[in-house]
């Protein structure tokens, strides 16, 4: 039976035959240098419930770069149409203004990043959206470490982080008959007559993984999955990187690891 000291023993020589890559697991990922130019066309695939599917190629391009955001312009792969231009910040976080306050509504990366690190989003916002409102989303990310991961474009290795999550909702139901999900009884106004109506309360747990490739400077792999109270899967998201280009100035990389 090998002792533990033994294993130490095995343990360290490992370490300084390849002391590079037990760095390179180790080093943190700083946020990319983007170029106007850059291009990503992703394979996505959405399900809503049981019986919906649909399958699209959506290409994303760099468009303009600020001091402090960016333009990233999205339109369906091959479409004549011009790219539907989205202000992001230089790291990939996105905001939106809610309740009159610039407002962080997406944070799937967080630099410097490194395995084991952790953060959250947690935001808030009252108007109707998709049916709902006064929703309340609380989501956890956590740098799982690096893994090997294939996609159309090829093999990469990744950094890969985990989120996980839930979102609470309201929704605004003619008068039926009474639910667990039914919290109160309230009372609208249409066209001048009082109808009476039910708030229902929407919970949903949320799952997700993105893996992301320092040279590709974005994400090679993500999906999301959005399950009810009763723990039925409702949506599913996931894009797979079909291709890459590099904007014209940008440098060549060699590795999708870290600098060490």
């Amino acid at each position: 039976m090998t002792s533990r000291r033994n294993l130490a023993a095995i343990a360290a020589v490992w370490a300084s035959l390849v002391p590079g890559l037990v760095h390179a697991q180790s080093a943190s990922v700083a946020a990319p240098t983007l170029t106007v130019g850059d291009e990503w066309v992703f394979d996505r695939t959405r399900e809503t419930g049981p019986t919906h599917f649909a399958r699209s190629r959506i290409d994303l391009r760099v468009n303009r770069i600020d001091d402090d955001a960016m333009l990233v312009g999205f339109k369906p792969d091959g479409s004549r149409v011009d790219y539907l231009d989205h202000r992001i910040a230089l790291d990939w976080v996105q905001t939106r203004v809610i309740d009159g306050q610039e407002t962080v509504t997406g944070r799937p990366f967080n630099f410097p990043m490194q395995p084991g690190k952790s953060w959250t989003m947690e935001f808030r916002e009252a108007e109707l959206h998709d049916g709902q409102s006064n929703t309340h989303w609380n989501v956890t990310y956590r740098v799982v470490g690096w893994t090997d991961v294939t996609t159309p474009a090829g093999t990469f290795h990744a950094l890969e982080i985990k989120e996980t999550g839930s979102t609470e909702a309201e929704r605004i139901i003619p008068q039926v008959a009474r639910t667990a999900a039914v919290a109160t009884t309230i009372r609208t106004t249409t066209a001048g007559r009082t109808q009476r109506a039910l708030r229902q309360v929407i919970h949903n747990t949320v799952y997700g993984e993105f893996y992301y490739v320092p040279s590709i400077k974005y994400y090679v792999k993500y999906f999301e999955e959005q399950y009810n109270a009763d723990k039925v899967l409702t949506l599913r998201v996931e894009d797979m990187l079909a291709s890459y280009k590099p904007g014209a100035s940008a440098p060549p990389h060699s590795s999708d690891a870290p600098a060490e």
